[in-house]
């Protein structure tokens, strides 16, 4: 449990059980693994920290929806971005709505209150905008296709990231990415970047347990 600042050598926006990026029941937690029924079963320290529990399961439920949705050769690429992106959209939402109704036992906790509403919300704004891109841009829309169908004949496997910005795959002997950069998909060697809040993170410290 984190209940004061923790320095990684940077100062991790961590607190109680499961608010955190990369942070979940207590422990590192990757992108795209499923939790453990241990891991569910990790109560929130406290109202705020529950909060963050029951959004860090939504994202967990979208991350394993979209690797069903990329297995699916009926699904396409774009509409599976669409349905995981509309899923962290309102995981996101619902954070924001459910933390006004929340409070954290300390003032570490309320700073990570703070930030994660601001970031959450800001990040809903976008993930709403790109899945209206999805909908209306067709060169985008095959775009994410191809990724899908290089994806389904073993080209790429998806490793360790759900923000909005980089969707990172891992091809073996080396890590390549798509980043989208205004809009457009930029293909290149992937570096970890810090997420300030929700599932995947990098350079994390080892599992407390």
């Amino acid at each position: 449990m984190t209940l004061g600042p923790v320095l990684t050598p940077n100062i991790d926006l961590e607190y109680g059980n499961w608010a955190g990026a990369g942070y979940s029941a207590d422990e590192f937690s990757p992108s795209f693994v499923p939790y453990t029924a241990v891991q569910e079963a990790v109560p929130g320290y406290d109202s705020f920290d529950a909060v963050a529990r029951l959004h860090d399961i939504d994202y967990d439920n979208a991350q394993q929806a979209l690797l069903t949705d990329l297995s699916n050769v009926n699904v396409s690429g774009h509409q599976a971005m669409i349905n995981y992106l509309t899923a962290l959209d309102t995981a996101d939402q619902n954070f924001v709505a459910r933390q006004a109704g929340a409070s954290a036992t300390n003032s570490w906790g309320s700073v990570v209150q703070g930030v994660g509403t601001v970031a959450l919300g800001f990040k809903a704004a976008v993930e709403a905008a790109d899945i209206q891109r999805l909908e209306t841009d067709v060169s985008y829309g095959a775009a994410w296709d191809a990724l899908a169908n290089e994806y389904r004949t073993g080209g790429w496997s998806v490793a360790l990231s759900d923000d909005i910005s980089s969707f990172l795959f891992d091809t073996g002997a080396n890590q390549s990415c798509a980043v989208k950069r205004r809009g457009f998909l930029i293909w290149g060697r992937c570096r970890w970047r810090r997420r300030v809040f929700g599932r995947g993170s990098a350079n994390r410290r080892p599992s407390r347990r």
